[in-house]
């Protein structure tokens, strides 16, 4: 999980604290183009080098057909200026502009089950997208089952070690 994490943040602080102009180089071997949805997880730290600094995790969903980046988050619009500046990092490795949407979703009740909230809204996007081969933006806001947790553990628990 740790080495998860510290991948996931990485990728995601070096987009968001790098310089638009140097973007294009780095990313250019995702070929973000050519996915239809691209999601990606924003942290609210700003730090470069602290492991421990940021609080909140939060979800973009970018639909290549509508360039529209749908920013997702548990706690209302707590992540909303770092969501614009990975949207507007996105739009310079897309190399277009995209319009930028907060979406009504589920809301988490306490501090600490953010995470859980982006593992579930990505894998109801993804589940929505391939029945329907669209966006259905109802699939984020049922609320987080109590199972969830268990069910993402066992989940967990099967991985290799």
């Amino acid at each position: 999980k740790q080495w998860y994490q510290r991948r996931v943040r990485g990728v995601v602080q070096l987009m968001k604290l790098s310089e638009s102009s140097s973007l294009v180089e780095m990313f250019a071997g995702l070929e973000l183009n050519k996915y239809k949805i691209v999601l990606c997880p924003v942290n609210d730290s700003r730090s470069a080098t602290s492991q421990m600094s940021g609080q909140h995790w939060s979800l973009l969903c970018y639909l290549h057909d509508q360039s529209t980046v749908y920013h997702i988050d548990s706690l209302n619009a707590f992540n909303a200026a770092e969501t614009k500046v990975m949207a507007s990092k996105l739009s310079a490795l897309l190399g277009k502009t995209l319009k930028c949407k907060n979406l009504c979703c589920a809301q988490q009740n306490n501090g600490y089950d953010c995470g859980i909230y982006v593992i579930y809204f990505a894998r109801k996007i993804v589940e929505s997208y391939k029945r329907s081969k669209s966006f259905d933006a109802k699939s984020v806001q049922n609320p987080l089952p109590e199972s969830y947790r268990n069910w993402l553990m066992s989940d967990i628990k099967k991985l290799p070690k």
